[in-house]
């Protein structure tokens, strides 16, 4: 984590020279402790660098992506301390996250129509497939639903448009 900090430190230097007066490692402390607690910033204990400097951190993170590398690292970290992979291997989606609304097909039934296709498809030839009405919600909803599974890499988009499953 130490090189990441210190690198950006060395990116984004004070246009005043100043070094910064808190340690990096107690403000990610005091990120750790606002994200875990949820308390108000206002409450951070005052064992912690003070607020303003907390939330200047924060929000110069948050926005450059800084905070998303701190959080894999520490991440990853963990994994590798309990004797597991970095990424992890498996995914587990709730049935929440699975159902669809009424009338557009799930993603269960979208992976069957892939699983049975010899080539790639578009969501109208994938809503013919599952006998979905060709209607305007579920044309619309049936390509956000497949750029979904591209962006997860569980589709592969091998053109604008057109989903497969991917090669192994």
């Amino acid at each position: 984590m130490e090189p990441v900090v210190a690198s950006w430190k060395a990116r984004h230097p004070s246009v005043s020279g100043h070094q910064g007066a808190y340690e990096m490692r107690e403000i990610v402390i005091a990120l750790l402790y606002q994200s875990r607690t949820g308390c108000q910033w206002d409450y951070l204990p005052h064992d912690l660098p003070p607020v303003g400097a907390v939330k200047y951190y924060f929000y110069k993170w948050r926005d450059d992506g800084t905070d998303q590398t701190i959080h894999d690292l520490l991440r990853w970290q963990v994994r590798e301390s309990r004797g597991r992979l970095a990424d992890p291997s498996l995914v587990v989606l709730d049935t929440q996250s699975l159902h669809a609304a009424a009338g557009v097909p799930a993603y269960q039934q979208i992976m069957a129509v892939f699983a049975a296709a010899d080539a790639p498809l578009r969501a109208r030839a994938v809503c013919e497939a599952m006998d979905v009405e060709i209607a305007p919600s579920n044309i619309n909803n049936v390509p956000l639903k497949l750029k979904r599974l591209a962006e997860r890499g569980i589709l592969a988009e091998t053109e604008q448009g057109l989903f497969a499953l991917p090669r192994p």
